[in-house]
């Protein structure tokens, strides 16, 4: 998969996701534990993301999210997942697997 396939499939996610909260996971396709896991935990608490799968020759895609995660302050390890609210077009990023996060998109998104 190139980096521009990448991009298009992010597109195309966000094109298809009329809520007005995103949730977007970069995972490893391998399919590592912590991606595993993030995922089968959003599944389990019914909240619905864009899965955006990050190979290792996507070099601008990798750099991206290395400097996200500086500006964090946390180790950029995957997943990587970005909760974006377009009522109010903040951005929440967290990186790895964070039950609690979880628990409190889950919480945010109930009516």
């Amino acid at each position: 998969m190139t980096q521009q396939t990448t991009t298009e499939a992010l597109a195309e996610d966000v094109s298809q996701a009329p809520a007005k909260v995103r949730v977007t996971v970069y995972a490893k396709p391998s399919g590592c534990q912590p991606c595993k896991a993030t995922m089968r935990k959003l599944d389990k608490e019914g909240i619905p993301f864009n899965k955006i799968l990050v190979h290792d020759e996507e070099k601008t895609l990798i750099d991206e999210l290395k400097r996200e995660a500086t500006l964090l302050g946390v180790t950029g390890e995957l997943p990587c997942v970005v909760v974006y609210d377009a009522s109010t077009e903040d951005t929440h990023t967290w990186f790895g697997y964070q039950p609690t996060e979880i628990m409190k998109l889950k919480e945010r998104l109930q009516p």
